[in-house]
């Protein structure tokens, strides 16, 4: 601001000057050309009226030199005035100078302070930058793993939604599967409850029937007793109402083997003889053993009791069908090991008594009864399947 002021004062000085010196000059021209006019008219012998009238021009050129020196005069007065107002605003620009020196001067300690502090808080900045950047890396590293957490979960869900939608097909098909099987469990327990009549018709036809068989039983065996006693062989008790003929080992094999005896043999004709007198019963032949393992000498013939008592069985009904000439369809076997005995107890006579066949006359209502039972079994299956 101070330049552009000192620019404008000594534009004015130079204006001021430029006026004077034209002034000057064109005064001088002025009187160069009168004068050369005047030589020249001089020279010409002009006459008188030229000569007043080049006076009268000269009086006028010398009225505006006049004027032109008064308008001189005025100049270098106003010359003077802008000399000392020049000199005045020189003083005021000193002054001025001085105040934006010193106001320079407060402004440059007040912005070095500023700069001290401003580069405090850089550097304060710096390290906060320095902290936030450490903190920044792990919290974008975090991020990172929480962005392969977040894909991975993306997966996950993926991957549920399409279990989700198998598992919905499943369960649409399950549900159809349940309609289904509601249907037909539906139909069984038709099929169930006429079942369930149908059998307990059929109970109580056998239970009337069974009530005549075991009436007939009972007369059977005073007969059947009365033949065994006449053959000189004994029943020994009726278990369920049905005839048992209880055969020992003693008679009936050697100890520790299953083959029959002599005596075995003997008493199975006997008591063939009697058993084809009653054509209409089936004859179970049942094996038991004592509890005792078996020897060392027999374990490779019979692992366990459970081989012993079946060999004994099977030995009885062998001969009963090949040498007594019974029917085959008649005959069932039955092993019981050691796990029906008629005593418990480890002493020898116990353990011989334990150790026995027995021949039980059945009904063939008994056999019939089963028979029915497997092919409702059967059938029932087969409506499950």
């Amino acid at each position: 601001m101070q330049n552009d002021y000192n620019l404008s004062v000594n534009a004015i000085d130079t204006n001021q000057s430029s006026g004077a010196v034209w002034a000057v000059i064109f005064f001088l021209t002025t009187l160069g050309a009168l004068t050369a006019t005047y030589w020249f008219y001089k020279q010409a012998n002009s006459s008188q009226i030229e000569q007043k009238h080049f006076q009268q021009k000269q009086q006028n050129l010398s009225n505006k030199i006049a004027q032109l020196l008064l308008q001189l005069n005025n100049e270098q007065d106003k010359q003077k005035l802008f000399k000392q107002e020049n000199d005045k605003i020189n003083k005021q620009n000193q002054a001025l100078n001085q105040q934006i020196g010193s106001i320079k001067e407060q402004h440059l300690k007040e912005i070095e302070n500023q700069k001290i502090k401003t580069n405090k808080q850089i550097e304060q900045l710096q390290e906060k930058v320095a902290l936030n950047d450490q903190s920044t890396q792990q919290q974008l590293q975090q991020l990172k793993d929480f962005n392969h957490q977040l894909i991975e979960s993306v997966d996950l869900v993926q991957s549920y939604q399409q279990e989700k939608s198998e598992l919905q097909n499943e369960l649409s098909q399950l549900k159809e599967k349940y309609q289904t099987l509601a249907l037909e469990k539906e139909q069984l327990a038709q099929q169930f409850k006429q079942y369930q009549l149908q059998q307990k018709s059929k109970q109580q036809k056998y239970l009337e029937q069974l009530n005549l068989s075991q009436e007939q039983n009972a007369k059977d065996a005073m007969m059947f007793n009365k033949l065994l006693t006449d053959s000189n062989l004994r029943i020994n008790n009726l278990k369920n109402r049905f005839t048992v003929i209880e055969l020992g080992q003693d008679i009936m094999y050697d100890p520790g083997g299953a083959d029959l005896t002599e005596a075995g043999t003997t008493s199975l004709d006997k008591l063939a003889d009697i058993l084809k007198q009653f054509p209409d019963r089936q004859i179970a032949v049942q094996g038991h053993s004592d509890n005792r393992p078996i020897g060392k000498t027999l374990k490779d013939k019979y692992f366990s009791n459970w081989e012993l008592s079946s060999a004994r069985a099977a030995s009885a009904i062998r001969y009963l069908q090949y040498n007594s000439l019974l029917k085959p369809e008649r005959l069932i076997l039955v092993a019981y090991s050691s796990y029906q005995p008629k005593v418990i107890s480890n002493n020898e006579q116990d353990l011989a008594r334990n150790r026995r066949i027995e021949i039980i006359l059945l009904p063939k209502e008994f056999v019939f009864f089963k028979q029915s039972l497997q092919k409702t079994s059967e059938t029932n299956e087969q409506n499950l399947n």
